[in-house]
């Protein structure tokens, strides 16, 4: 005679099958203790589309501040340059040298627009740039002030070491140059050039451009 199969037979059966049939060797037989708690054989792995999507994007995240900080690190190294030959050479150099940190201004806008997460504060930074491109517009409408952008653009040998000390760790030469570039041109150069424009520059268009001017340049 055959006994006929209990509860916890049937139980046991089907959880082996289920076990067999996602991949799993099959199992004879299984503790009563194990047959109680169903879910902790059965469950699969979290491999939804939510995390996927967040597997994916996080790496993205952390790279994109890098992708940021590189292309600066190549371009303003031309702003530099372009700065120097502005100092010796005169004013067409002057004039490419606004025109190129204003397609500089415009484009880092875009990028931080489209990608906040490449730079922490990305509204102020925006603010910054927007002021930065309304300062450009006033000597490449006005010829007469173009070596004043010489003048404010030494300020992207500060910023330049300020990109390179993130990547290049504990070098004391790089940290001191970009404590000496901070102090000598945010504290002590942009202060002079500010008093320098509201005083004694001349060949102003305008009241309103010459405080407009002033104003923006305190602010940078």
């Amino acid at each position: 005679k055959i006994a006929r199969p209990t509860r916890r037979h049937r139980v046991l059966h089907v959880h082996t099958c289920s076990l067999s049939a996602r991949g799993s060797r099959p199992i004879a037989a299984m503790p009563a203790r194990a047959a109680a708690l169903p879910s902790l054989w059965v469950r699969p792995p979290p491999m939804g589309a939510a995390l996927l999507l967040a597997q994916q994007q996080t790496p993205a995240t952390l790279e994109t501040w890098k992708v940021h900080d590189y292309a600066n690190l190549a371009a303003l190294p031309v702003a530099i340059a372009l700065t120097v030959a502005a100092f010796v050479r005169g004013q067409a150099w002057r004039r490419a040298l606004a025109i190129f940190m204003l397609a500089y201004m415009v484009i880092d806008g875009a990028w931080i627009v489209v990608q906040p997460s490449t730079v922490k504060a990305w509204r102020t930074l925006l603010v910054h740039h927007a002021v930065t491109i309304l300062l450009l517009l006033h000597p490449l409408t006005h010829a007469a002030h173009l070596k004043y952008v010489a003048w404010l653009c030494v300020v992207e040998v500060n910023t330049f070491l300020l990109v390179l000390r993130r990547h290049v760790r504990r070098s004391v030469w790089i940290e001191a140059a970009f404590a000496a570039s901070w102090v000598a041109i945010r504290a002590v150069w942009f202060p002079y050039v500010t008093i320098h424009l509201l005083f004694y520059a001349g060949e102003w268009p305008d009241v309103f451009r010459r405080v407009l001017v002033c104003t923006c340049c305190s602010w940078l």
